[in-house]
């Protein structure tokens, strides 16, 4: 337990004295909720999230709904009215299209109505909303029936969380604070074996164990302090909300730091030298980056990229912080990205300890 104690305080000085480390791992975030939050902070998505519920369920109405589908401009969810009714009350929609059951019969005495609702918490999304629902409709009025008003709309307004893009940069950095902060957790583990510290270590009753620990103590540490100050910019700065749980906030932030961790240590334990550990660690940050969903959303993406996107820790990192900060949903909305988060930890330090080398040779 002494020995335990002594690496872990060491472990932290070590973090504590590497200034650039800190200031690099954090800075590129830092920089990043800034430049987004000023230049997108008070800026609206044009493109229209709704949901459609088709109560009518005949051809006519599944045909509306196929070309909704088919309309680039709309990213269209379908189900019951309680599952959209659901995601909307979330925030996850900016509408919702709700198709009668009476509504082809409704169309045969021009009198059909399709109901709105609307997400009025933001001014200008509702005014696009509203303008794209409308010329759906007159769309939908000349094509099916060609005639002038036949479907009229009910509009209803409701009002969910207030959402902006820097409402969606802050998880997405904090996500990608803990990719870049911990995989060099492996790099350092070269560099200390390359200039014989390990093999100086492995001389005293340290165990790999031990030693592994501490510096996944000291490293979970900086990781939630740096959280913590990413999260106090975006709230004090740009009116950022947490919506959610703190304590479900920090517990995603100790298990997507714990699962960059341990791949940061297989790197570690296989690399070389410590040209091949950055290298390595660039080959795995860098597609993250672009496809673990920290900049902008990766739900159109092209379809064979998704099982690539999935795969990746970082997109279930950023997804299970949206889910808490953005939507303050429940733990089963986010419980599959935890799970696959907590696989990617349990094995990759399993395999990291067993692969672990005190020296080169």
């Amino acid at each position: 337990m002494k020995s335990f104690a002594t690496t872990l305080s060491a472990s932290i000085k070590m973090l504590w004295r590497d200034r650039m480390y800190i200031i690099t791992t954090l800075g590129l975030a830092l920089i990043s909720i800034f430049a987004f939050g000023w230049l997108f902070g008070n800026s609206n998505t044009y493109t229209l999230n709704m949901g459609v519920v088709d109560q009518d369920n005949s051809a006519i109405s599944q045909s509306i709904v196929s070309g909704l589908q088919k309309n680039t401009a709309l990213h269209i969810s379908t189900g019951t009215f309680n599952q959209e009714y659901a995601l909307f009350q979330k925030g996850s929609l900016d509408a919702m299209l709700v198709i009668g059951p009476t509504f082809t019969q409704d169309l045969k005495n021009s009198n059909a109505n399709l109901d709105v609702y609307y997400n009025q918490s933001n001014i200008s999304t509702l005014g696009f909303t509203q303008g794209a629902v409308q010329q759906i409709t007159d769309a939908l009025n000349q094509q099916i029936t060609k005639a002038p008003v036949p479907i009229h709309l009910t509009e209803k307004a409701y009002s969910v969380h207030t959402y902006s893009y820097i409402d969606f940069i802050v998880p997405g950095m904090i996500g990608l604070m803990l990719m870049w902060a911990n995989l060099g957790a492996g790099t350092e583990l070269v560099i200390w074996r390359q200039n014989g510290v390990l093999k100086r270590l492995a001389a005293t009753p340290l165990t790999s164990i031990t030693l592994i620990t501490a510096q996944t103590i000291s490293r979970l540490l900086l990781s939630i302090i740096q959280a913590a100050l990413l999260i106090a910019v975006g709230i004090s700065v740009f009116h950022v909300h947490n919506y959610g749980s703190w304590a479900a906030l920090t517990a995603t932030v100790v298990l997507g730091a714990l699962t960059m961790l341990a791949i940061g240590f297989i790197i570690g334990s296989f690399a070389k030298n410590q040209q091949t550990a950055q290298g390595i660690s660039f080959l795995i940050s860098f597609p993250m980056m672009f496809l673990g969903g920290s900049y902008f959303p990766t739900n159109n993406a092209p379809t064979f990229l998704n099982p690539i996107i999935q795969f990746l820790p970082l997109t279930h990192i950023n997804d299970a912080m949206r889910q808490i900060m953005n939507n303050g949903a429940a733990f089963s909305a986010y419980s599959t990205d935890l799970a696959v988060l907590a696989l990617w930890s349990a094995l990759g330090i399993a395999f990291a300890a067993s692969a672990f080398r005190w020296s080169q040779n």
